[in-house]
């Protein structure tokens, strides 16, 4: 006589839940990995933007200036989502006709960008590589998780920087510009 073994309907909904516990934990802990990944990607995204700026202005020859901009090709702020660097000829912080813009990046970024250099709207990058004003692009996400916020520093020598608020780490939004 033969015997066939099969999986009792008890084995079978203890694998289920076995199953739907494991993924039940592991889900929101994937979905916060997913959002770190594409916040570190747009904030590398804007550093290779900023280092282009700056190697287009040495190799160039020509100050370069780097901002966000409105519909009406002005350089803002705040609440950006489009960046551009260009030859500002006529230091009006403007994209005008006559200007060519060198690179632009449009952001698709789940929360708000601001730039905080002095009391400037732009960061401007000279022949020789160094920058003025300096100071800091912030990416404030949506979510109200300090550990998600980015920000990048471009010092005076012109190098810019992508920083990390540490894991663990109590951080103010008003200090850190996330609640301008």
């Amino acid at each position: 006589m033969i015997r066939v073994k099969g999986i009792s309907l008890i084995e079978l909904l203890i694998a289920g839940a076995v199953i739907a516990i494991v993924v039940g934990v592991g889900i929101p802990d994937l979905r916060q990995i997913f959002l770190k990944n594409n916040v570190d990607a747009d904030a590398r995204l804007i550093l290779r933007h900023l280092q282009k700026t700056r190697e287009t202005a040495v190799f160039s020859g020509h100050e370069m200036t780097f901002c966000g901009v409105d519909a009406e090709q002005k350089c803002i702020r705040d609440n950006i989502t489009r960046f551009v660097s260009f030859h500002d000829r006529n230091n009006n912080r403007r994209v005008d006709s006559d200007e060519t813009v060198m690179s632009e990046m449009q952001l698709e970024f789940p929360g708000q960008v601001h730039l905080r250099a002095s009391n400037s709207r732009y960061i401007r990058y000279f022949n020789d590589g160094t920058a003025n004003p300096f100071g800091s692009i912030w990416l404030c996400p949506s979510q109200q998780d300090p550990t998600l916020i980015r920000h990048i520093t471009n010092q005076m020598a012109g190098r810019p920087y992508l920083h990390r608020t540490p894991t663990g780490v109590e951080v103010d939004s008003e200090q850190i510009n996330c609640g301008a």
